[in-house]
């Protein structure tokens, strides 16, 4: 191991070289040491990372997280100093703590314990301490970096293993609960009722081909799509990832606590935040005008610096890169279990352009997704909101005319009830055949979309025949008064 780890060491020093030619004049110059943002360094290193493979550089996960332990350390020893970026001796700590992780005492197992970095328990701090943890190969885990993660296989991990990502809250002696900061390493905890972080797990591909799923939904995310459930991360990451193949608009992942946004071509990019736990709101950034439009449809002027905080937080935006935030909310919910449904509802509408309704009708969501988002082998299912839906009016000969006055008044009622469903339903099937006719290379998505299509023409084949059957309601009514 010494003599692979000096070899790694050896990498990352020509690939520090390399890229530091591409820097800034604080980076080139090291005897200034400038402060600069670790997290920004190692993105724009995670970042270049692919375009320096053909070089032979490869950056081991081990050895970077070594590398930021060791530089974080040092830097929380100098406060009120001027802390330097990186300094040779950060690259001697690295050594001993990778060193000092193979002789971790009381380990029976062979495989290598490594370190990682980890957040502090406060996550409105932010100025984020952080402080190495140890978590073993074995777990087929890993933490949670900023940045995109670069297509390469750490040493330890079997080539295509499935990486875990777990919905919850996760608590141990060396490991403290947050939300969502730690799901890669944290163990879900017992269900709680609409909470905000399932009880299960959603596995997630990074390598998608025809034979890998983008996603698998557990039965108690799918639950969650039933009327008045919560959605929980693993349904909006489920479905904006949709929106990601389908209408090839960048999306940050929800599962993350902190990300950056994608460097492509894409002008906007979707991002759906959650805040204090329990409320959805939608980000969009456009990056060339560099505006946040937040859709919130629960919206509250109170919130609104606490929500603007928290995704620049998320996003990392630095207020001094000139970001501007504008709220709205086109969309508004009717009740307190909405606000992840009417995210995904925004999201599809801006997609492919469809303008925004008066108000959407929420089993006709609900439905479409559980159909959208559930296993590929289920066939279009019934809405789980149909009993939700205006109750049919069966038709008795009236004894009175006050029986036939009240007759008549709920099938006119359910009949303009109907026809404003239909029309909402009409919307979605728009919606998803917009994004079904554009070309884009995942078979998962096109048989996904394909089968909500199919649903939303069966439930909108059923509201035409309680329509048809309620004018004959209207039509028996008014021959009796005829008669």
């Amino acid at each position: 191991m010494p003599s692979q780890l000096d070899e790694e060491m050896a990498k990352f020093k020509e690939y520090e070289a390399t890229t530091r030619a591409e820097q800034n004049q604080q980076l080139r110059d090291r005897a200034k040491r400038q402060t600069i943002d670790s997290t920004q360094f190692f993105e724009g290193a995670t970042k270049a990372l692919e375009r320096f493979n053909s070089y032979g550089l490869v950056l081991n996960d081990a050895v970077q997280r070594a590398l930021v332990t060791a530089r974080e350390t040092r830097q929380l020893s100098s406060k009120g100093k001027l802390r330097a970026t990186w300094v040779p001796a950060d690259i001697e700590a690295a050594k001993k703590l990778l060193n000092e992780a193979q002789k971790a005492p009381g380990e029976s197992s062979p495989d290598p314990v490594l370190p990682c970095i980890t957040a502090a328990p406060d996550p409105d701090d932010s100025s984020r301490v952080l402080s190495p943890q140890r978590i073993k190969s074995g777990d087929r885990t890993e933490p949670a970096l900023t940045g995109k993660r670069p297509s390469l296989e750490p040493p330890w991990t079997e080539p295509g293993a499935k990486r875990m990502r777990v919905d919850g809250l996760g608590s141990g002696e060396s490991m403290p609960p947050q939300p969502r900061a730690l799901r890669d390493s944290c163990q879900p905890v017992e269900s709680i009722e609409n909470s905000a972080y399932p009880e299960e797990a959603v596995v997630v591909h990074d390598d998608v081909t025809p034979t890998k799923l983008l996603f698998e939904m557990s039965e108690a995310s799918l639950k969650r799509l039933q009327p008045g459930g919560w959605l929980d991360d693993c349904a909006v990451y489920a479905a904006f990832q949709i929106i990601k193949y389908a209408a090839s608009i960048d999306v940050v992942d929800s599962l993350k606590t902190t990300t950056k946004l994608p460097w492509s071509s894409s002008e906007q990019v979707f991002a759906p935040i959650h805040t204090d736990g329990n409320h959805w709101v939608l980000a969009v950034i456009k990056k060339t005008r560099k505006d946040v439009v937040v859709y919130d449809s629960l919206p509250s002027l109170s919130s609104r610096e606490k929500i603007e905080a928290q995704i620049r937080r998320h996003l990392q935006l630095n207020p001094r890169t000139g970001y501007s935030f504008m709220f709205t909310g086109p969309l508004l919910q009717t009740n307190s279990a909405d606000c992840g449904l009417y995210a995904i509802a925004v999201a599809f509408y801006l997609s492919v352009g469809v303008r925004f309704p008066e108000a959407i009708d929420g089993s006709s969501w609900r439905g479409m997704l559980s159909t959208l988002l559930g296993p590929l082998s289920d066939s279009a299912r019934p809405a789980p909101g149909d009993s939700e839906s205006p109750r049919q009016s069966s038709f008795t000969k009236a004894k009175s005319i006050t029986d036939l006055s009240t007759q008549l008044a709920e099938a006119f009622r359910n009949q303009k009830e109907r026809i404003k469903i239909l029309d909402r339903d009409s919307t979605v099937l728009e919606i998803l055949q917009r994004l079904h006719e554009r070309h884009f290379d995942n078979d998962e998505v096109a048989s996904r979309l394909s089968s909500a299509i199919d649903f939303c023409k069966m439930r909108e084949a059923k509201q035409h025949k309680l329509m048809h059957e309620l004018k004959e309601v209207v039509s028996q009514a008014r021959e009796m008064i005829e008669v």
